[in-house]
Order: structure tokens, then C-alpha cells, then sequence
């Protein structure tokens, strides 16, 4: 993965990441040789960031709702890398992450939360809501695996 970052620190991001970074990759290959990520997105003056490496530590925001439709409908996400992808054509074929055909525009990739209805009674305040992230694997109580999803930034 190549970084225009100006740190000569290891930057270390998680396999998923990569992984779902690849595969887009290699599907879009028709159309671009690299696809370029971005830590910062600047979407009406409202600055998101979702960077392994924010001055020395990752920053990754986290965005308040995420519209996922039926059945999920809105949820708290957290971004991990921006996407651009409005040089694909429309029509395109590129079959990923739910998408059939994606629609060129601004993505991120995120990771999702549910809230936590079973412990909401006892922490939920007015600024505050318990919630789970959505994972691949845990083992000894510990996250081994993410599951990472792809959404257009207008969901955002």
C-alpha cells in the first residue's frame, strides 16, 4: 500500500483493511492501475478522519449515523479509509461489498455498531448510548477479526 504520509514510522493497519482495500482493487483495474485512500474527508465544512497514523496515533471519527436501509436502518459507524471512486463510469460491473455496479462517487470503510440494548438500562444517559461493534471473530475475549463494509459518503 503506497502513503503520501510525511512520517517515516511503520504505519501498521489491520489485514481486513487490507484485504477489502485489495479486492476493490483488483475489481477496478479496467479503469484505474491504483486506487488512491484517503485519511481526511472534507464533506460541507464537517472534517472527517480516519487515519492509522494522526499525529504519531490512529484517529479514526466516529460518524454519528449511518443510514444501512432495512433491516439495519441507522447506525453509529467508524470510518477507517476514504474512497474515491468517481473516475468509474456509470454502468460499471463492478460487483463489491453489496454493490452491483458501484456508483462513482466518495466511499468510506467503515465498521458498524449496534446499540446495546441489554446493558442500555444500567449506562444509557443523555450523552451517552452503549454500543457493540460488529466483528468477524473473538478470541479470549479479545477481537481477532473485523468485518469492514464499503458505503457511499451521502449515507454518512
Amino acid at each position: 500500500m503506497i502513503s503520501n504520509t510525511r512520517t517515516k514510522d511503520v504505519i501498521k493497519v489491520e489485514q481486513e483493511y487490507i484485504n477489502l482495500v485489495a479486492n476493490l482493487q483488483n475489481k477496478i483495474q479496467d479503469w484505474s492501475k491504483t486506487l488512491t485512500i484517503y485519511s481526511v474527508h472534507n464533506r460541507h465544512g464537517v472534517i472527517f478522519r480516519a487515519s492509522p497514523n494522526y499525529l504519531g496515533k490512529i484517529w479514526r471519527d466516529w460518524v454519528v449515523l449511518i443510514d444501512w436501509a432495512e433491516p439495519l436502518g441507522k447506525l453509529p459507524s467508524k470510518i477507517y479509509v476514504f474512497l474515491d471512486l468517481r473516475f468509474l463510469p456509470d454502468g460499471n460491473n463492478v460487483d463489491h461489498s453489496g454493490y452491483k455496479g458501484i456508483e462513482p462517487a466518495i466511499y468510506a470503510i467503515v465498521e458498524y455498531a449496534k446499540y446495546d440494548k441489554e446493558i442500555h438500562e444500567d449506562f444509557a444517559s443523555e450523552l451517552f448510548m452503549p454500543i457493540r461493534t460488529h466483528v468477524g471473530e473473538i478470541r479470549q475475549r479479545r477481537v481477532t477479526k473485523l468485518r469492514l463494509y464499503v458505503c457511499k459518503h451521502g449515507t454518512l
